[in-house]
């Protein structure tokens, strides 16, 4: 194979509702035909026919280096996405969020990933447009992680891990088509969290009284820039509930609570 015909990275990109995401590590389109092997009438052969709707899932994980617009697709409304490899895109325009989540530690660059669900159809073309690119963000310091409640406000979070579940539920119509004539989002979101806090030198006292600060049924975990004057991304928890907790230690690192939360958004 020639040099010529070779596809590096900087050939490759993936526009999400027109934005150039960049820091992506893998992609993934998928789709589901509906096809299945079934019996038929006056035939004592088996045949393939479509059994039910056409559905494709794309998947992307990368590094979150900018002011993330994936997470405004919560909502109903649907997003689209193309991928370009080369002088061909391969894209969607019918696509909805099923699956986002976050994980984030002290001198990491956060990674977040992606579930998109597609119901209307997946299709080539020529490579014609140009993405909206975006600014660069930092790798978070010691304290520009921070948990807020309408009682306190921690900046001793080590890590966390965050993710958001959205049930998509797709109406069809008598003689409409392979697709679906609406997508209805099923409320409310489901969100699980789980946050690691430095106590070190704390005591008894003082860790109950943290545990109890941090507590609350709403709240939200926040990236802000190293000298805190920005705040580059807000995930929030509503609804809130402790599943359960840890508290470990050894004999090279602080101590540290781990705190695992569920909870839901209207």
């Amino acid at each position: 194979m020639s040099l010529t015909s070779t596809i590096l990275n900087y050939d490759q990109s993936f526009r999400f509702n027109g934005y150039n995401l960049s820091g992506i590590s893998d992609l993934s389109f998928s789709a589901e035909m509906g096809v299945s092997l079934v019996p038929s009438l006056g035939n004592k052969n088996f045949g393939f026919s479509k059994a039910g709707p056409s559905v494709g899932t794309v998947d992307f994980s990368r590094q979150l280096i900018y002011a993330d617009p994936v997470l405004q697709c919560t909502g109903a409304s649907a997003c689209s996405g193309v991928f370009s490899y080369g002088s061909v895109e391969y894209g969607f325009s019918s696509g909805y969020l099923t699956e986002y989540s976050v994980s984030c530690g002290v001198g990491q660059v956060p990674s977040v990933s992606s579930s998109i669900t597609v119901y209307g159809e997946m299709k080539t073309g020529a490579a014609s447009h140009t993405g909206i690119t975006h600014p660069d963000i930092f790798v978070p310091s010691q304290r520009s992680i921070i948990l807020t409640n309408d009682y306190n406000s921690s900046n001793r979070v080590k890590s966390f891990d965050y993710s958001l579940s959205m049930v998509r539920d797709p109406r069809y119509s008598v003689g409409g088509g392979l697709f679906p004539s609406a997508v209805v989002s099923i409320l409310p979101i489901s969100v699980a969290a789980s946050a690691t806090f430095d106590v070190a030198g704390f005591s008894p006292l003082d860790l109950q009284n943290f545990v109890r600060g941090i507590s609350a049924p709403n709240f939200i975990i926040q990236i802000k820039n190293r000298d805190l004057s920005q705040t580059l991304m807000t995930l929030p928890v509503s609804n809130a509930q402790i599943l359960s907790q840890e508290i470990q230690g050894t004999v090279d690192s602080p101590l540290t609570l781990t705190l695992n939360y569920g909870g839901y958004l209207e």
